[in-house]
Order: C-alpha cells, then sequence, then structure tokens
C-alpha cells in the first residue's frame, strides 16, 4: 500500500490531505499506520513521526471503539458512518468524536486496509449545550414573569397585615417572634422574585475599565471573612500580564461571587479552592467568525465532591440545584449575565474528582 506522496500527483494528494478540516489516518491490513494528517496530529496530541508504521493497537490503546472500527471494516470490507464516541488523549482528556471508517481498496478491487476519518464535534456540542440551555431560559423566564406576576401582590398584603400585627402584640413576645419570623419570610421570597425578575428582564448593563484581579480579590476576602474557617485554603495563580477589560465591574463580582460560594457549599468544612487567570485563544461557540479570539480566562477550581453528569447536563438551568436548601438560579443569573458580555462558561466535573469553572471574557 506504500505511495509516493513526494512528487508528482502524490505530492498533491498528500497537501490536500493534511488540508483536511477533519482528522484522518490509514492503515494497512497489519493495522499499522502508513498516512496520519495534520488535523489528526492536533486532535490526538500525537505526531506522524511518533505513529508511522506502528499499530493502531499500540497507539490508541485506550479507544476501544476506534479500534473496534477499524477491525470490523478490514474483515467485513464495510463501510460504518458517523459513529459517535469518546476518543481520549494519553492526559485522559475526552473529546467528543465521530470516526467513519471505510475499506481502502486497490485498482484490482483488492482490500488492502482502511481509511478513517474522525471528525471533533466539541464546537457542535457546545453549540447544542448552548442552545438547550437557552431553550430552557426562555421557557423558564416565561414561568418566572408569571408567578412573579401572582406572588408578588399576596406577599405584600401579608407583609403589611404581620407588620400591623407586630404593633398589636407589642407584649406578647412569643407571638412577636412569630410575627416577626412570618417578615423575613416574606422578604426572603420577595428578595426570590427579584432573582426571577433578573431572568426574564435584559436590563443595560454599565460597562467600564475592569481589573479582573482585583473584583475576584474582593469576593475571595468577603468570603473569607463570612467563613471563618481555616480548613479551606484559597490560592490564587493570576497573570500579571493580563489587562483591564471592558465590562460590568458589578455583574462580574455577582458571577464570582456565585460560582465561588457555590463552590464553598460543596467543600463543606475543609477543602481548597484554586482561583487562576490566563490568556487563551478559543474559537466561540457561538460566534459566526471562523477564526479563535483571545481571552481573558478565569477558573475557579474546587476539591470538592464533583458533580454529576445529569446535574452538569442542567447546571445553568433555572431551578436545578442538588442542595437541599438551594434554589438553583446563581448559577442561570451567572450564565446570562456572561453572555450579555459575549463571553461563555465551561464547567468540568467528575463526581468525587471535584470541579472546575472556566469563565471565559473577550478581549477587543
Amino acid at each position: 500500500m506504500k505511495k509516493n506522496l513526494n512528487s508528482g500527483a502524490g505530492k498533491t494528494l498528500k497537501e490536500i490531505i493534511h488540508a483536511l478540516p477533519d482528522g484522518m489516518m490509514v492503515v494497512d491490513r497489519d493495522f499499522c499506520i502508513d498516512v496520519f494528517n495534520t488535523a489528526m496530529e492536533e486532535l490526538s496530541g500525537i505526531s506522524f513521526n511518533r505513529v508511522y508504521g506502528k499499530s493502531v493497537f499500540e497507539v490508541f490503546p485506550e479507544n476501544n471503539n476506534l479500534i473496534e472500527l477499524v477491525k470490523k471494516t478490514l474483515s467485513s470490507e464495510t463501510t460504518f458512518s458517523d459513529y459517535q464516541t469518546d476518543y481520549i488523549k494519553k492526559d485522559r482528556q475526552k473529546i467528543p468524536v465521530s470516526i467513519t471508517t471505510s475499506p481502502l481498496i486497490s485498482s484490482k478491487g483488492k482490500t488492502e486496509g482502511s481509511i478513517i476519518i474522525v471528525k471533533d464535534l466539541t464546537t457542535i456540542k457546545r453549540l447544542e449545550e448552548r442552545a438547550s440551555n437557552l431553550e430552557k431560559m426562555q421557557i423558564s423566564g416565561v414561568l418566572a414573569a408569571g408567578i412573579v406576576h401572582e406572588i408578588r401582590n399576596p406577599l405584600g398584603g401579608i407583609k403589611g397585615a404581620a407588620q400591623l400585627l407586630l404593633e398589636e402584640i407589642k407584649d406578647n413576645a412569643e407571638h412577636k417572634e412569630y410575627t416577626n419570623i412570618i417578615i423575613q419570610e416574606v422578604e426572603r421570597l420577595s428578595r426570590l422574585t427579584d432573582s426571577l425578575m433578573e431572568l426574564t428582564k435584559r436590563k443595560k448593563l454599565f460597562f467600564e475599565q475592569c481589573n479582573i484581579h482585583s473584583i475576584l480579590d474582593q469576593v475571595i476576602f468577603l468570603e473569607k471573612a463570612r467563613i471563618d474557617n481555616d480548613k479551606i485554603r484559597f490560592s490564587r495563580t493570576y497573570d500579571p500580564s493580563l489587562p483591564d477589560i471592558l465590562a460590568s465591574k458589578d455583574s462580574l463580582f455577582q458571577v464570582f461571587h456565585n460560582i465561588i460560594k457555590n463552590s464553598l457549599e460543596e467543600l463543606g468544612e475543609k477543602g481548597d479552592i484554586d482561583i487562576r487567570t490566563k490568556f487563551s485563544r478559543e474559537y466561540h461557540p457561538v460566534s459566526k467568525d471562523t477564526a479563535s479570539k483571545q481571552y481573558i480566562v478565569v477558573e475557579i477550581q474546587d476539591s470538592g465532591r464533583g458533580i454529576s453528569e445529569e446535574i452538569r447536563k442542567n447546571l445553568f438551568t433555572p431551578f436545578c440545584t442538588s442542595k437541599p436548601q438551594g434554589v438553583g438560579l446563581g448559577l442561570a443569573l451567572s450564565f446570562k449575565i456572561i453572555e450579555e458580555h459575549n463571553g461563555f462558561i465551561r464547567v468540568e466535573s467528575e463526581e468525587g474528582k471535584g470541579a472546575v469553572f472556566k469563565i471565559y471574557l473577550p478581549l477587543p
């Protein structure tokens, strides 16, 4: 199956193969790799020089689905199209991919090997996830608007009646305590309805030059004072070269506060919260521009219990919470705020291994 790809038509074919946007490799009947294009190098993190002539069993020991498809293609001489699975890199990172395998037929009609196309589905999956989140936000927003409208007036009446009652029972300490509880709970529900309204309204944010590190430091200072627990350790790794950005300072404070507070609740009485900032070039999951853009990234990582896959899928949906006393609005509001900054949030987590929230804020 060896072909001369360094002269004439072979050179042109080689250029075409390496220009393909999807990963491509060719193996012979002994499962040894003959072709491994640039996109496949980028997806796998392995160079062609390291895989040439080696078997797929040796190169991809952790990717059984890929190997099984190649084996089936060579044994049955059949094409298998768009098989979706996770490609597992050497560092155990999982990438959603679609794999197509086809037999490589010679001019004499003999199967000489297999052609494998591996398409990275990361951007598509993120688009699907974002569309799902936005749809849920819209549905929840309509429901929330109706709920708030129906609740606000009765709440005002209950609070007014309780305050009048408080005036009448000044000398009864027990009844006074119960009445104060009514007023406090009404005020709590009022704050909840205010949060619900934040989801339904698109208010105009006031943008100004902000220093991300200063905002993070304020949140950390307040949370450390609030919990007053030496067994919870905060660490900061800031990139000092990051510039100020144009953003809503109060809104970003709310986002960082929501996420750090959420992480603290996951830790319980002890654990670690690591906060990092850096530059990153990324493809925005909703941008029409195919070029990558530069972002400031804030990573907030905790050593807590982690987030189950089921919860993670709905994490930014209003009322999604795993906490008995939780309402499930903080992360939904954070998602909305970062969207209004033309940024996005990613979450990586496994149960029992903590979680990391990555907030991407675009640079001009």
